[in-house]
């Protein structure tokens, strides 16, 4: 580890999180409802370049969005954050993701993030500014909460029954529901939309943290509001219930009565019941990683023709002597953060799409020993990637599968334990869309069921259709040949140029979903941190039946079932 128990931080950071609504959006559809959705963009300091820090999701057929999707970032007294919101109507997607073409654009705003906190609501609302139009086109709302972490998950499954039939006489029941929590201001930020059903019955099953029911207060009301799903957007209100997590965990609250505000006869549209509740405490990833969480990241490397000639100044692998190509500024960051996580200093690289001695090669170590595929340290992974340029002779097609199999059987083989705790990232680090996507496809969904996660970074300028799809938070989940759905999303797709070719801004947007991704995985398994930063294998050695017994006890502390 890189870090100490002694480090101190001289800065109070805080952590919070936006969330974004909107009213009377422009309705930029000649024919059909508004789909909106809003960009977030974000820089710290008036020199620097605005950097997308995502987007929420497309709500269809309203022009008074409350979106879902919030944004966590973290606040410093001393430090400016400037943020721009861009609202779009969009009118296409593709494989269920919006694509946002140029005129969807309604207009934006502009804050800092100081202007938020130290309002008294800790809220703004800005009037959206289009500079080729002048007239009206709605308003955008930002309001910040401080998040007060609690990682511990709570399930609950809710049955309905007797809801009242508020469509029509001759309509089919179909109802959906939202839950919302009451924030600080009083106002209501729906956080939950379950799916739509027919008729009544048991619903899946809602797995939130207690932060997302109620920012970490066991006390604080939360919303249920129940409709009558509308394929136009008009949704009917069914009715609405209150209830605490304090209230259903400790068995208080076993059923919701859900009412009208409209109605004032107070007549029952019907009842949610409990049908399940459990609280579990999840591990953090930095309690794996005091565990001895070893994280081993594998490179692979695009040697296709497309490239170009690695002589030319315009090649995308050319070596130019007064600094690192994209490639190598790629390689260097994020091999330099991950490396404090690996005690071995170890690096796997591979490269693929070339011509080595006359045939084709789609995964091949750049050590080019196929014995030994790895680098130590950092330096030796540049030396073996700048060698490799002079060994081999760019070509084609490019194809990813090889290298993804190679590496999801590696992650294989480790057979994660609570005595072995490894996990694999593998970077790709390619020009284009890879030619063999079904074949692909089929090696990510095996992987998913591995201690893997795969990051695609885009370098050049190509726009990356297919692998957008792979990597889309959005997507359905993919599946095999076969038939068999992945496990868990484990794709990641950065395009390098929509982080200024910065070095930190790639390793922020890589590591955002690692974290996460792992515990997940550990998690699922009965996978729990070892309490002791020693090697597992050398306690078991060395403890006795009693030790080793109190020290499995230890660490299945997280398991914290009701």
């Amino acid at each position: 580890m890189s870090f100490s128990k002694r480090t101190r931080i001289s800065r109070h950071i805080t952590q919070i999180e936006l969330f974004i609504s909107c009213q009377n959006l422009k309705d930029l559809h000649t024919f059909g409802h508004s789909n909106p959705l809003v960009e977030v963009y974000i820089k710290h300091n008036h020199q620097e370049e605005w950097v997308k820090l995502g987007q929420t999701e497309m709500i269809e057929a309203t022009q008074n969005p409350d979106f879902l999707t919030s944004f966590k970032m973290s606040f410093t007294f001393e430090e400016q954050v400037f943020l721009r919101f861009k609202a779009y109507d969009i009118h296409h997607s593709r494989h269920g993701q919006a694509e946002i073409h140029y005129n969807d654009y309604i207009g934006e705003i502009e804050c800092n993030l100081g202007q938020i906190v130290g309002n008294v609501n800790k809220e703004i609302k800005r009037n959206i500014k289009n500079h080729q139009h002048d007239e009206y086109r709605g308003s955008i709302m930002i309001r910040v909460e401080e998040v007060k972490e609690n990682n511990d998950r709570v399930f609950i499954q809710f049955e309905s029954e007797n809801l009242e039939n508020v469509s029509s006489f001759f309509g089919h029941l179909t109802p959906f529901f939202y839950l919302g929590q009451y924030m600080d201001n009083g106002e209501i930020q729906r956080f939950y939309m379950s799916e739509v059903r027919t008729g009544n019955g048991t619903w899946k099953i809602v797995n939130k943290t207690i932060h997302e029911y109620c920012n970490g207060d066991l006390n604080r009301n939360i919303l249920l509001e129940v409709y009558d799903h509308h394929r136009g957007g008009d949704h009917k209100l069914i009715g609405v219930a209150h209830f605490t997590l304090q209230g259903i965990l400790s068995g208080l609250t076993s059923d919701l009565n859900l009412l009208n505000p409209h109605d004032k006869s107070k007549h029952s549209q019907g009842k949610f019941l409990i049908g399940n509740v459990r609280r579990a405490k999840i591990p953090s990833f930095l309690d794996y990683l005091s565990g001895g969480l070893e994280i081993t990241v594998n490179f692979a490397i695009d040697f296709t023709s497309s490239n170009g000639d690695p002589s030319s100044p315009e090649s995308l692998h050319y070596l130019d002597p007064r600094g690192h190509n994209h490639y190598e500024s790629a390689i260097f960051a994020i091999s330099e953060f991950l490396l404090n996580y690996n005690n071995s200093k170890s690096i796997p690289v591979y490269g693929f799409g070339a011509e080595i001695e006359g045939s084709l090669n789609q995964c091949f170590p750049l050590t080019f020993d196929a014995g030994n595929p790895t680098a130590n340290g950092v330096e030796e992974l540049l030396n073996s990637y700048r060698n490799a340029l002079y060994q081999v002779s760019l070509s084609g097609p490019t194809y990813f599968s090889p290298i993804i199999r190679e590496v999801v059987i590696e992650a294989e083989r480790i057979h994660e334990s609570q005595l072995c705790q490894r996990y694999d990232l593998l970077v790709i680090l390619t020009d284009g869309d890879p030619n063999d996507m079904q074949d692909t496809i089929d090696w990510i969904v095996r992987g998913s069921y591995a201690p893997l996660s795969i990051v695609i970074v885009g370098i050049g300028s190509d726009y990356f259709e297919n692998v957008e799809v792979l990597g889309a938070d959005d997507k359905q989940p993919l599946i095999d040949s076969d038939g068999r759905q992945e496990e868990r999303d484990i794709v990641e797709f950065i395009h390098y140029r929509e982080v200024d070719h910065s070095p930190t801004a790639l390793c922020q947007a890589i590591l955002s979903k690692l974290p996460n991704e792992i515990v997940a995985f550990f998690h699922k398994r009965g996978i729990f941190p070892n309490v002791e930063n020693n090697s597992a294998r050398n306690k078991e050695k060395s403890e006795s039946p009693q030790e080793a017994h109190h020290h499995h006890h230890r660490n299945h502390q997280y398991k914290v079932d009701k």
